[in-house]
């Protein structure tokens, strides 16, 4: 039985994502604080996986009848609020993830009331990503932006 244990903490440690915080590089900086504007009609949906944490990501309505919004399993995602095309939101966190499936990005927003979301920015869960290129890079020179069919800077 122990064996098992330390085998399931193993495999626990193993997928666990490590996270590095890209706000402070000169280009993250940038983007960082930065106001857009959205340029489709968007949806706020709450994961809806625990009654204790609070977790939404945004996706266009277009892409979420097609695709739906990325849950881990058990999740029951319902629609919050509909978000038109020309809204503003405002980018709160860029960070580059690693863990079992590879290399995303992690990037946050939030909306003028203060609710905090994630946007499409993991190709392991998305099909229609909102940022570009589609995974991070070891260079320094990342050239991440936002697509602009999704997001257009002010």
């Amino acid at each position: 039985m122990k064996y098992y244990q330390l085998g399931a903490l193993f495999l626990a440690i193993l997928i666990t994502a490590c996270s590095t915080n890209l706000n402070t590089t000169e280009w993250g900086k940038k983007l960082s604080s930065a106001e857009y504007t959205l340029r489709q009609d968007s949806l706020l949906i709450d994961i809806n996986c625990s009654i204790f944490e609070k977790n939404y990501g945004i996706q266009t309505e277009t892409n979420y009848k097609s695709h739906g919004i990325w849950t881990r399993a058990g999740c029951n995602p319902k629609i919050v609020s509909r978000i038109e095309a020309g809204s503003k939101i405002m980018i709160t966190d860029i960070s580059m993830r690693t863990d079992a499936s590879g290399r995303c990005w992690n990037v946050f927003a939030k909306e003028p009331n203060g609710r905090q979301f994630f946007i499409p920015s993991c190709k392991f869960f998305h099909t229609k990503l909102w940022v570009t290129p589609k995974q991070p890079t070891e260079s320094n020179d990342l050239k991440f932006s936002f697509n602009k069919d999704y997001l257009t800077a002010d």
